[in-house]
């Protein structure tokens, strides 16, 4: 493990925690030019014109802690894997002009890559953990964030667009309220 800036970096991948989270950046840091992080360290001074350390790497790193539950990962597919395997099966068939194994290998990528775009983003509920909220509503002690106790099995589904509205969300109405 690397402690924070160890080279006095320059660029923006040195901004993350060694080893790097899952998401790499709890915040998105905003970028205004090539080496972010070395100026946000460093300034010139008026006087001299010379580069001077304003900030440690410490400092630069420091925010608000992130609660991970916040987080949105997409869920791990195995499209990509597919799709990468079509490569290799169209240059052996243009290598050895075996044309037939061009035609699969790319009937293999480009149907990869079309069935990745119909994935869903995130697994269904069932699959997710539920990062420490309760049962039944958003807050740990199955209360949604109103504070308004909730109880999924009496949602009225009917008067919810399922079109237009996260079916997740139905069971963070209050009791008898309409979404």
């Amino acid at each position: 493990m690397a402690p924070a800036d160890p080279w006095d970096a320059r660029t923006v991948e040195w901004m993350t925690d060694s080893p790097p989270k899952p998401w790499n950046f709890d915040i998105v840091p905003t970028v205004h030019s090539i080496d972010e992080f070395w100026h946000r360290k460093y300034a010139e001074d008026p006087d001299s014109h010379r580069m001077r350390r304003i900030a440690t790497a410490e400092e630069v790193l420091a925010h608000d802690p992130v609660d991970p539950a916040s987080i949105h990962m997409p869920s791990p597919s195995w499209f990509p894997m597919f799709a990468s395997l079509g490569l290799p099966i169209m240059a052996y068939g243009m290598i050895y002009k075996a044309y037939a194994g061009t035609v699969f290998g790319a009937i293999v990528l480009l149907g990869s890559l079309f069935a990745w775009t119909f994935e869903p983003s995130a697994a269904p509920h069932e699959d997710h953990d539920d990062h420490g909220h309760g049962p039944d509503g958003d807050g740990p002690d199955g209360h949604n964030s109103d504070g308004a106790a909730v109880d999924i099995d009496t949602v009225d589904t009917d008067t919810v667009d399922t079109d237009t509205v996260d079916i997740d969300t139905v069971g963070l109405a209050p009791v008898g309220a309409s979404v």
